[in-house]
Parts: structure tokens; sequence; C-alpha cells
């Protein structure tokens, strides 16, 4: 005997008018547009630096590396001066803009076919 009924029994599925969005968003509602690009990048260290990061992310510190530097980057911004935090914030700030105007002029230059 069979656990499921054979297709010709089957209800048909329809959707009719029982599902209705109310509230419709757009993907710029949720994610604004910006002038910031993200990509993969890395930063060159030893392995010793490499290897206690390792160890932090073992003893469950953080998740992964990205998240483990992210996690540093916060603590050492904590202890700046506001003075030096605004410095840093707007070094950051040019940065960014640096590569989304080199990623624009990248994508400009090699237009995918």
């Amino acid at each position: 005997m069979a656990l499921t009924r054979p297709r010709k029994e089957r209800e048909k599925l329809e959707a009719n008018n029982r599902i209705h969005v109310k509230n419709q968003v757009s993907r710029s509602d949720i994610v604004p547009e910006s002038d910031t690009i993200t990509f993969p990048v890395n930063i060159r260290v030893d392995n010793h630096i490499r290897n206690q990061v390792t160890a932090l992310i073992n003893l469950g510190v953080e998740s992964n590396m990205k998240r483990m530097v992210a996690d540093m980057i916060e603590k050492e911004k904590e202890s700046l001066t506001e003075s030096q935090l605004n410095r840093f914030e707007r070094m950051v700030k040019i940065l960014e803009e640096k590569d989304y105007m080199a990623k624009s002029l990248k994508e400009d230059n090699n237009p995918k076919q």
C-alpha cells in the first residue's frame, strides 16, 4: 500500500486570490544606493600573526578571520581620541571613494560582452 495518493487523486494546487502583497518594496528601499563597493582583497601578514588569529578563532572569540579583524579594528577605534577618530573616518571615506572610482573606471574600460 502506497503512502501517497496516486497522481490523479491529488488536488491541484492553485494560488487563486489567496496571496496578496500589501506592502511591495524594491531593493533600493532595503539596500540604499551608495558610492561604496565591496570586493575581496588580501592583507599580508606573517605566519605567526596568522596562527595567533586562527588560535583566537579556534577559542571562539570570533567565527572567521574577517570578523576577527573587524573586531580588532573596532576595539582599536575605541581607544582613539575624538580628533584621531575624525581623521580616521575621513581617511576611510577617501579610501572608499578611491576604491569606488578605481572599480568604476575598470568596469568602464572593460565592459562585459
